[in-house]
């Protein structure tokens, strides 16, 4: 992903992922915000949360979110793609980090399984 500088939405956006804050995300987006922001300090070739979405894949796996924030995580998703979120990059730091990873009973998701289902475009 080419470098684009949107100035302080894009770093708006980049903090309200980190922090899984559905309606900052959204404000940010209606704001402006590249929804493929990337990080200019970033190699995008680096298994680094350097974009919107590969914040979400990075921070799933922290032990210390409870499922209400996952859910979240999950809506953020949502809302990055539907902005128009390249989830290519992502589904690289997923894979790196999880592994081809989706179970065959999607009837009854974890709160993980259903944001990486979203992500890699398995789950609605």
């Amino acid at each position: 992903l080419p470098f684009v500088d949107h100035g302080n939405m894009d770093a708006e956006l980049m903090s309200a992922v980190q922090e899984y804050d559905v309606a900052r995300v959204r404000a940010a987006l209606r704001g402006g915000a590249d929804p493929n922001y990337r990080r200019p300090e970033d190699n995008v070739e680096a298994m680094q949360p350097s974009t919107p979405l590969r914040m979400v894949i990075f921070r799933i796996s922290d032990c210390m979110l409870n499922d209400n924030q996952l859910t979240s995580y999950a809506e953020i998703a949502r809302d990055l793609i539907a902005a128009g979120a390249d989830t290519r990059y992502a589904m690289v730091l997923a894979r790196y980090r999880y592994g081809e990873y989706m179970p065959a009973n999607q009837q009854e998701l974890t709160a993980f399984e259903r944001v990486y289902g979203i992500v890699a475009g398995r789950v609605e």
